[in-house]
């Protein structure tokens, strides 16, 4: 495979805060499933709907975003609990309007505008260097947040220098 044409990199995303109230409250309900599985006989029931509600809700917390440039289009997966990888999105270098850096002042036009759905695919930590890709596909127009690396924004800017800004 050709070097100048991929590029990959992973992001893992920051646990948000509201996880840590979570884990409690899923202490306490299967605490509480365990005592009804104890006293009554539909508790078991409710036991393992506990448990399995759970564990799937526990898979969630731990979110990695990769993105792979791979001539002429970016994908970006998610990846939850280092086992279970989905595919979000797959954009064509063709439709990206912008790829510029989140504090600068190029994508202000489209922060503004309330045409474009903002969709979130990167760490969540302030201090990292972010970028906005300003995407419009067939009438639906989003802009991505996401954290690359110098070798993919050289990859790009390669493929369409007038839309990538560094």
């Amino acid at each position: 495979m050709n070097q100048d044409i991929y590029a990959e990199w992973l992001v893992k995303r920051k646990t948000p805060g509201y996880v840590y109230l979570e884990i409690p409250l899923i202490v306490l309900a299967c605490l509480i499933g365990l005592m009804l599985a104890l006293t009554t006989s539909w508790g078991i029931i409710v036991t393992a709907l506990v448990f399995v509600g759970s564990y799937f809700l526990m898979r969630t917390f731990k979110v990695e975003y990769e993105y792979v440039f791979v001539t002429n289009e970016l994908d970006i997966d998610k990846i939850m609990n280092q086992s279970k990888r989905k595919r979000m999105h797959r954009l064509e270098i063709s439709n990206m309007e912008l790829v510029a850096p989140w504090d600068g002042h190029d994508l202000d036009t489209y922060k503004n505008n309330q045409n474009y759905k903002k969709v979130d695919v990167s760490s969540g930590i302030a201090t990292n260097k972010r970028y906005g890709i300003a995407y419009s596909e067939s009438g639906n127009n989003t802009l991505f947040i996401f954290e690359p690396n110098e070798h993919i924004l050289e990859v790009m800017r390669r493929c369409a220098p007038r839309k990538v800004i560094q």
